[in-house]
């Protein structure tokens, strides 16, 4: 299973609400601790739809606090949201965790609205 570190605003910023239990916040308690090891405690995920058969038969509700094994420590579920593509609108949606590690993301999401589009675009590129 894919596993995509992201910041506390990501589903959000893609208007996503949860299918099941909630989403990452900024609280202490879903950040990943970068200093963990394999005896640690699992490290909390949101769940893409497409796993939760991967988990153990069930509906979203049922995979919330289920554990896995994923680049050799231990997540836990605590919400379930609708999958997402994530390399290309080629691939076929894959299985993924979503784990709260703002410092290790490796995707930008903009939402621009409805006012000056050509201005918010002028102000992405000076970033």
């Amino acid at each position: 299973m894919d596993v995509i570190a992201v910041g506390h605003d990501y589903f959000r910023t893609l208007g996503l609400e949860p299918l099941a239990d909630r989403l990452l916040c900024n609280g202490a308690a879903d950040r990943v601790d970068m200093t963990a090891d394999a005896h640690s405690p699992p490290r909390p995920v949101v769940l893409g739809h497409g796993g939760v058969n991967l988990l153990g038969p069930g509906s979203p509700v049922a995979a919330i606090g289920r554990t896995s094994r994923t680049d050799g420590r231990q997540v836990i579920v605590i919400g379930v949201v609708a999958d997402l593509r994530i390399r290309s609108v080629r691939e076929g949606r894959a299985a993924t965790f979503f784990e709260l590690k703002p410092s290790a993301a490796q995707h930008l999401l903009v939402r621009l609205g409805t006012g000056d589009r050509a201005a918010s675009l002028a102000s992405i590129d000076r970033v």
